[in-house]
This record gives C-alpha cells, structure tokens and sequence, in this order.
C-alpha cells in the first residue's frame, strides 16, 4: 500500500506533536486529515497505546532514601583515587623498594671487587714451626683395646 503524500506529512507530524513542537498550522492539517483518514487515525491510536505503554513500563519507582549519597560518596571516592595523592605512598613504598633492590643486586654482582680486610689478632694463627696436630688418631685395627 502506497501512503499518499498527506499520510507521510501526517505520520512525520505524529512524533512531533507527541513532544508538543508542533506549529499551529501543522496541528490544524493534523486536525482535517485525521477526519478524513481512517488508516491515519487508527495508527495515532496504536502509536499513542504504544508510547502510553512504554511510557508506563518506563516509569520508576521510589529510589532508596540514599541513593544520592551513595553515588555523591562513589562519585567522590573515584575522584580521589585518580589522584596522585591516594597513590603516593605506595609510589614511595614502590620507589623505596626498587632502590632497596637495585642495592642488592650492586652488592652481589660486586662482592668479588670488594677490598678483603685482614683485622690482625681476631683469627687464631699457628705458629710455623710447631707441628700441625692430626684430629683422629691414626690407629690401626689390630691395636684397638
């Protein structure tokens, strides 16, 4: 079914007058063709059952009593995480930690190239002319008693 040209104008003209930006001139066209065509008039009813139930399944409730402090508090609590000042002590924990680490491994990768101290007197020396003293006896099996 091809619509004619005053259907099309008052189809387009529907959604417009829903939102009630409609011209007065365009109103009363809606006014005389909605007299003379019975397609037109019953699709404004459909449409308007249709926008009537969308608007009803649409509608909502009581929220909770706070709601709006809970999402002001969220809202706040997000804004404050974005900045630096949240994140800096584990920026300087990080920051202690790497240096801490970076000391390590300087300390391991080094400890060859260290200067060996030789504190005099804290070891226990033998002299070079006393004979060295074996820690096991050497005995053979037979003199065992």
């Amino acid at each position: 079914m091809k619509l004619r040209f005053a259907c099309r104008k008052f189809y387009r003209l529907l959604s417009s007058s829903n939102d009630g930006a409609i011209r007065w001139d365009d109103q009363a066209f809606m006014d005389r063709h909605r007299a003379e065509c019975s397609d037109c008039r019953r699709h404004e009813e459909q449409f308007s059952l249709a926008l009537n139930m969308l608007r009803e399944a649409s509608f909502d409730g009581q929220s909770e009593s706070n709601f709006d402090s809970r999402v002001l508090r969220r809202f706040h609590v997000d804004r404050v995480r974005s900045s630096v000042g949240y994140w800096s002590p584990a920026i300087l924990g990080a920051g202690i930690a790497m240096i801490v680490m970076l000391a390590a491994i300087q300390l391991v990768s080094r400890s060859s190239d260290l200067p060996v101290f030789n504190v005099g007197g804290a070891g226990v020396k033998r002299a070079a002319d006393a004979p060295a003293i074996p820690l096991f006896e050497n005995r053979s099996p037979s003199t065992n008693r």
